[in-house]
């Protein structure tokens, strides 16, 4: 299986976005880099979860000519990636690359 393959199939499974879980695997191979180059293991398993949800806004404007604003509602889509507790103490530990 490609990477290309791997990334559709997580889009499919999931309902991320595509660009998101691009950037997901692109991360995911930074992290693997910076770790050989540490020398350090590699471990794959329970590094982050992937959470999103929808918030909704909502904003008032008054057109020319109208008496009462108008209300108007748009929709956000918030992505968050937070790391296991494990790993994130092991990222915190870390200091830049040279």
């Amino acid at each position: 299986m490609t990477q290309g393959e791997m990334e559709r199939e997580v889009v499919r499974r999931t309902g991320l976005p595509a660009s998101v879980v691009k950037l997901v695997f692109a991360t995911l191979k930074d992290v693997i880099s910076e770790s050989l180059s540490r020398q350090s293991d590699v471990v794959f398993r329970g590094l982050f979860r992937i959470t999103s949800t929808v918030r909704e806004f909502s904003s008032f404007s008054t057109a020319v000519g109208a008496e009462l604003p108008q209300r108007q509602t748009s929709y956000k889509l918030v992505l968050g990636i937070h790391p296991i507790r494990a790993f994130r103490q092991e990222l915190n530990r870390w200091t830049s690359s040279p």
